[in-house]
């Protein structure tokens, strides 16, 4: 189970090639999970933070305390839809808990893959006891010449009093693949948790709509880059309780759109303390046959409440254009600046390889 910090994934061929792909197999992780079709590739801890937290497959962990019953099922339910109850028992998954008190300076990374199977049912348990914290770099993928590919992946994540987690995950899917992540996030009190999300290269169908609850003084930040191309559908949004007094939320998305792909982006804060939220939805059609929805939703069930929500849509600005062309830029690459430009939302604070994937979009 050991490993060097600087080792990698330490995988090599195709399963390390797509694993590169979605920004995950960098050195100068603090422990790393695998996971191809159906089985637990590894899973590492490097030695100078067996004190500090655990990494195990979902199985491993079931077995080792006794059923998770605080935590196994208990933010989602398995009856939720036939997608849950097919992963009643999953495939596998991976159990990440940060001990009391520590934090993890290195970023962890796991990568989740389809190569050969063409459907998996994974579970993910991440804790964050009582003033911990951690990063996450997840990236997930499937391999471009299988015929269909189904990827159900139920997360269920505990930020602690004080803890803190941030969650950045990479999506490379082929045309072929249906994508159905399940995520619940309870938030203690002053607890912190930021999730980037990054599509570049979209599946034939994807939809997710993570469940979060606030508690006083939690703060959620939701941040997701999409880019829709082909025919590829994308369905996203975030559910967010703000429940406890002074508790925070906010949700951004940025959404590129070509072709005929099609995108709704949904996000719904619900403020039933004194408490503050914001929504903001802005997308870039480059194609007439593209369509993109927000629908943003806010409820207040408090007098204090502060909520908020703006969206917009459109295409590029002509006199943009005009401006870069002018200064040596053919329209084509006017285009592609825009867009990198566009995509960056502000203080999203994403690692270096995410920025890289960004820079190298259409």
């Amino acid at each position: 189970m050991e490993a060097k910090e600087n080792s990698g994934l330490g995988v090599a061929g195709e399963a390390a090639k797509m694993a590169k792909s979605c920004g995950i197999g960098s050195s100068g992780c603090s422990a790393s999970y695998m996971f191809v079709d159906k089985k637990k590739l590894f899973g590492k801890l490097c030695e100078k933070y067996k004190e500090v937290m655990e990494i195990l497959d979902i199985h491993e962990a079931l077995e080792k305390y006794g059923g998770l019953e605080d935590y196994y099922w208990k933010l989602v339910s398995s009856d939720k839809n036939e997608l849950t109850k097919k992963a009643a028992v999953p495939d596998g998954g991976y159990f990440i808990r940060v001990f009391e008190g520590k934090s993890v300076e290195l970023p962890l990374e796991t990568c989740i893959l389809l190569l050969d199977g063409n459907e998996q049912y994974l579970h993910n348990i991440i804790i964050a006891e009582e003033n911990s914290s951690i990063s996450i770099m997840s990236g997930c993928a499937a391999k471009e010449s299988l015929p269909s590919a189904l990827h159900v992946g139920i997360s269920e994540v505990f930020v602690g009093k004080g803890a803190s987690v941030s969650f950045t995950m990479v999506h490379n899917w082929p045309k072929t693949a249906v994508v159905r992540p399940i995520t619940a996030v309870q938030i203690e009190e002053g607890g912190r948790y930021v999730s980037n999300y990054l599509c570049m290269k979209p599946p034939k169908d994807l939809s997710a709509a993570p469940r979060v609850v606030c508690k006083k003084k939690a703060h959620a930040i939701f941040n997701s880059i999409l880019y829709g191309k082909g025919e590829s559908l994308i369905d996203i949004g975030e559910d967010i309780e703000l429940s406890g007094e002074d508790s925070r939320a906010e949700i951004n998305s940025r959404s590129i759109l070509e072709d005929s792909a099609k995108i709704i982006t949904r996000g719904r804060i619900v403020g039933s303390a004194r408490a503050k939220g914001h929504i903001e939805c802005n997308g870039i059609l480059l194609s007439d046959k593209a369509e993109l929805r927000s629908i943003p939703e806010i409820a207040a069930m408090h007098p204090e409440v502060d909520l908020s929500h703006e969206a917009a849509i459109g295409k590029i600005a002509e006199k943009e254009l005009i401006y870069l062309m002018s200064r040596g830029l053919n329209r084509e690459e006017a285009t592609k600046l825009i867009v990198r430009g566009f995509m960056k939302l502000p203080g999203m604070g994403l690692p270096e390889w995410v920025e890289r994937e960004i820079s190298g979009s259409p």
